[in-house]
């Protein structure tokens, strides 16, 4: 009898384990697909380039999984084009501000009937902003004039 009651305790005991073994497996399997849809949204991102909110989802994944290569890879190289994208605005604003310069420059030339350093600055004004409308105008009528 005593040997009854132990084989069904140990019986219970191989039960529970093996429900805990598979409730185990199957939290596992649900963070792999978490992780895998989170991985999945956030190059969605990055393809995007919406490299922020792409860092961010990255970042997500890295809280589940904190070895997970590529998704250091991705915040690295998403960090990478945010800087390169600053740097190139920052460097057409102070393109776009010397145009302006530029333009300023020849207008006020052109006021004062040097027409000849008029037309310089506004072609360097379109050199530096080739959609300058304003220059683009003002030449336009400067070079007229000097046809007559």
């Amino acid at each position: 009898m005593k040997a009854q009651e132990e084989a069904k305790k140990e019986a219970e005991l191989e039960a529970k384990e093996e429900k805990a073994k598979r409730i185990a497996r199957e939290k596992a399997r649900a963070k792999q697909h978490e992780i895998r849809a989170q991985y999945k949204l956030a190059r969605t991102y990055y393809k995007n380039k919406k490299y922020q909110e792409a860092i961010e989802e990255f970042e997500k994944v890295l809280a589940l999984n904190p070895e997970h290569r590529r998704a250091h890879w991705y915040i690295a190289r998403s960090q990478r084009k945010i800087v390169r994208a600053e740097e190139r605005a920052r460097i057409e604003a102070e393109k776009r501000e010397e145009a302006e310069e530029h333009f300023r420059a020849g207008k006020s030339k052109y006021l004062l009937g040097d027409l000849e350093g008029a037309i310089d600055e506004l072609r360097t004004t379109l050199k530096l902003d080739p959609v300058h409308q304003r220059a683009g105008q003002l030449l336009t009528i400067i070079l007229q004039e000097e046809k007559k």
